[in-house]
């Protein structure tokens, strides 16, 4: 009797997942959010069952114990592409669904993703990415080869998911060759503050790189993990700081704004250059524009045109323009590939030219970055990646085109600069850019402030607890800088001197309140990187200098601020950094009377 009783919950769980299997599962949508503009993607589709086995964890976990996974999957699959079917798609957004590899050799799985079925249901297969987990093995026969590539030549995407938490990764993509990588939450958990895992992600995305991968960065959920994201290039996101998992496809913009403007994450922040913004470079897309020739929108026929492009062999491509405005674009390639043939020429000579025209070319104001720019040249089509891209000042009137050998090349002597010039462990620009802004700023003869940031006590810290931990706290530094110096129309370059050093250049004068909040956030957050016992002692034991043992007192930032109207107007950045350092030491032994962080503005004059 006893053991029939005992017995009863697993019967009942078995029953309840039997009947989920036969009628269906609750699909819902959670978005997948571009960092460059905070709109939606693509929604992964996720599956709910009902009490006991509502969450997915309990759902999945039964149908693995009574050998019904691969049934439940189908299940799962049927249930989103009839409730995707439902709803008020748009144009380009995409749908993941999640899938074992072992799934996937069921022809019933297969039958359901089928182009066919897709159709009966209004559904086109390239709506659709297939996230395979890395947490089960991907076979490497043949069969399971052939299987991948009917699904592609289908025209329906695949994704890694759960990257960097179980079997192969390599194995994965070889297998796969996928267009998405999914980066698994346990690598993205607390990324602002760990330093392991951001070298982790650096290798990711640079991996992808290689491959031809989109990087897709799961379970974000606090504004310094997506700040974290964004400086490294993550071009998509998705987790419960945008949107939890809803029954509709709900937007996320509306969420994306308020965060943007909540001073704690922007993907790169209004009036901020340099170093929030240093993985995409300020350099603008108007340096590298270039003149070229352009036709009045219904003055030319095909004709006039073959012959433009017979006798001026350097020009490739051709912008029609209605008094300034970009109208269309005709490449050389997208002309003769319609002309050609033994029709093509006579059909086309006599028509006007927009008739070739690309009505969807690129088009981007002379203000976009170089970086961002490139991206998103290079997440275009293969039928359009290599076409110019036209530039526009900002009325929106015709300024000149970038080609892609441009932009490329650009592109990587700024990647270049970045790696040679910048802190490895930061990210953010070192010394010799930080010369250039300090005598660029004096050259433009306007005032500005600069501010010499570094660490109380911070030696002795790495002593105590260990360069990791360190690092770790350098790092969660320059995100206290990078969250609190956003400033609409006031521009910002934030650098890293090196070790526990910062500096940053305003244009104008600086509020103290910015100066306050660094301190008040710097003093709040830093309890984490100390154990428990020092922190309600206020102090913790470690060698000085000297090497001598002391109470040192906790870690704080000092904060000395420098104003060009007290100062000639030109001075060295060397001259600078010696009158901060007098600077920094008063407002360490004021930083050591609070207890606390603490700033000063150097109020003498340093003129004649």
């Amino acid at each position: 009797m006893i053991e029939a009783v005992a017995a009863m919950p697993e019967l009942w769980k078995k029953n309840a997942l039997l009947d989920l299997i036969d009628s269906g599962v609750t699909s819902l949508f959670q978005p997948i959010v571009k960092t460059d503009s905070g709109g939606v993607m693509g929604y992964e589709v996720l599956s709910r069952g009902v009490a006991p086995l509502e969450s997915a964890c309990d759902l999945f976990g039964a149908a693995k114990d009574f050998g019904y996974s691969v049934d439940l999957e189908c299940t799962c699959i049927r249930s989103a592409l009839e409730r995707i079917a439902r709803e008020d798609r748009g144009q380009t957004e995409k749908y993941f669904l999640n899938v074992s590899a072992e799934a996937l050799f069921d022809p019933r799985l297969r039958q359901l993703l089928s182009p066919e079925m897709l159709r009966k249901q209004g559904l086109s297969p390239d709506l659709l990415v297939l996230e395979i987990s890395e947490k089960t093995p991907v076979p490497q026969d043949n069969e399971f080869a052939e299987i991948i590539a009917e699904l592609k030549s289908a025209g329906i995407g695949l994704a890694i998911d759960d990257l960097g938490s179980g079997y192969s990764s390599l194995r994965s993509i070889i297998a796969t060759s996928p267009e998405y990588l999914k980066i698994d939450i346990s690598v993205i958990r607390g990324i602002d503050r760990s330093p392991e895992r951001l070298r982790v992600l650096r290798g990711l995305v640079h991996f992808a790189d290689l491959v031809g991968a989109k990087v897709i960065a799961e379970g974000v959920e606090t504004g310094e993990e997506y700040y974290a994201l964004v400086e490294q290039g993550v071009s998509f996101v998705q987790g419960f700081l945008f949107c939890r998992p809803e029954p509709r496809c709900a937007g996320a913009e509306g969420l994306y704004t308020q965060i943007a403007s909540s001073r704690k994450t922007v993907s790169i922040p209004p009036g901020l250059t340099g170093g929030l913004a240093s993985r995409n470079g300020d350099e603008k897309v108007g340096s590298i524009i270039r003149d070229c020739y352009t036709v009045e929108e219904n003055t030319m026929n095909c004709e006039d045109l073959g012959e433009v492009f017979r006798n001026n062999p350097e020009i490739d491509h051709v912008p029609i323009l209605n008094r300034g405005t970009p109208r269309g674009l005709v490449t050389r390639s997208h002309f003769y590939s319609k002309t050609a043939g033994a029709f093509g020429y006579s059909l086309y000579k006599n028509k006007p030219i927009e008739l070739l025209s690309k009505q969807l070319f690129p088009i981007v104001n002379d203000n976009e970055t170089i970086q961002c720019l490139y991206r998103k040249a290079m997440e275009r089509d293969s039928e359009h990646v290599y076409d110019p891209v036209v530039v526009t000042n900002r009325e929106g009137k015709f300024s000149g085109t970038v080609t892609i050998r441009q932009l490329v090349m650009r592109a990587g002597e700024i990647e270049t600069e970045h790696a040679l010039n910048n802190n490895p462990l930061s990210g953010l620009p070192g010394n010799r850019r930080i010369e250039r802004w300090i005598l660029k700023a004096q050259k433009a003869a306007k005032d500005f402030t600069v501010v010499y940031a570094d660490l109380n006590n911070f030696k002795e810290y790495n002593d105590r607890y260990g360069f990791i931990r360190g690092d770790e706290m350098i790092t969660f530094t320059a995100s206290i800088l990078k969250q609190t110096l956003c400033l609409e129309d006031t521009e910002i370059r934030l650098g890293h001197i090196g070790g526990d050093d910062f500096v940053f250049i305003v244009s104008g004068p600086l509020p103290e309140k910015i100066l306050c909040d660094v301190c008040r956030l710097f003093d709040s957050g830093m309890n984490r990187f100390f154990h428990e016992d020092d922190l309600l002692r206020g102090f913790y034991d470690a060698k000085d200098r000297r090497g001598n043992h002391s109470r040192t007192p906790l870690v704080t930032i000092s904060l000395a601020a420098l104003e060009s109207r007290s100062f000639d107007n030109w001075k060295h950045p060397a001259e600078l950094a010696e009158i901060a350092a007098g600077l920094k030491k008063k407002v360490k032994q004021k930083a050591e009377k609070s207890g606390g962080s603490a700033y000063l503005f150097e109020r003498r004059d340093y003129r004649g």
